[in-house]
């Protein structure tokens, strides 16, 4: 459940991932699946709040031209549209685990374009006015010592993990996090996490864990 490997997604969960009703609804079973590594070394891409796109991405209309009301992909159609969609940006860009946050927004910039459904999730890249990933980590970090008595030790067997900086409502833009064990044989023990963060004011909207045991 819990992959971290880079280009390895079948055309099957590709449209269940990039589709985003599984982090939407049920956050933890998507977690890993998209996620970008935010680790520095291990990030190839440019960090969250850095505004300047890649060279080989242009991006119109601005970051968040494209937000709007949730549509879900509804046909068989619209999720193979999704999946070569999905491929094509892999063969432009290289696989999703070495995308950077402008990728994702480019690929959410596609979908409007095509008409397709956003599923809930509208990729796009932090201004001035959005805490950074590493802010947003820290928040979701504290609130599971404070909130959850997680030690340092538990926390340093985690990798962070972004999920979307989701821009579907541009006043209130998400970080969508989630804490993965580095070695998945942990999971029994210490489980994983899933946070949806604020980005204006710093707030949890949403933290769910999945675990056997906890601490």
């Amino acid at each position: 459940m819990f992959k971290n490997k880079k280009g390895s997604l079948s055309r099957l969960v590709i449209t269940a991932v990039l589709g985003a009703a599984l982090i939407a609804g049920n956050g933890l079973a998507a977690t890993g699946l998209l996620a970008a590594s935010l680790r520095p070394d291990a990030a190839p891409y440019a960090l969250a709040d850095t505004n300047a796109a890649p060279a080989d991405v242009v991006i119109t209309g601005g970051d968040r031209a494209q937000s709007g009301q949730e549509r879900v992909a509804t046909t068989s159609a619209e999720s193979e549209a999704w999946s070569a969609l999905f491929e094509t940006m892999q063969e432009e860009f290289g696989p999703i685990g070495d995308w950077s946050l402008e990728h994702y927004a480019e690929f959410s910039r596609r979908i409007a374009e095509l008409g397709l459904p956003n599923n809930g999730i509208v990729y796009g890249v932090p201004t001035a006015d959005d805490i950074t990933q590493e802010e947003a980590i820290k928040i979701f970090t504290d609130t599971l010592v404070a909130d959850y008595g997680l030690t340092k030790e538990t926390l340093a067997k985690f990798d962070p993990y972004m999920q979307a900086f989701n821009v579907i409502d541009p006043d209130n833009p998400e970080w969508r996090l989630s804490l993965n064990p580095k070695d998945t044989a942990d999971y029994a023990d210490i489980g994983a996490y899933f946070c949806i963060v604020n980005a204006r004011t710093g707030e949890i909207l949403e933290l769910k864990t999945a675990a056997d045991a906890v601490g």
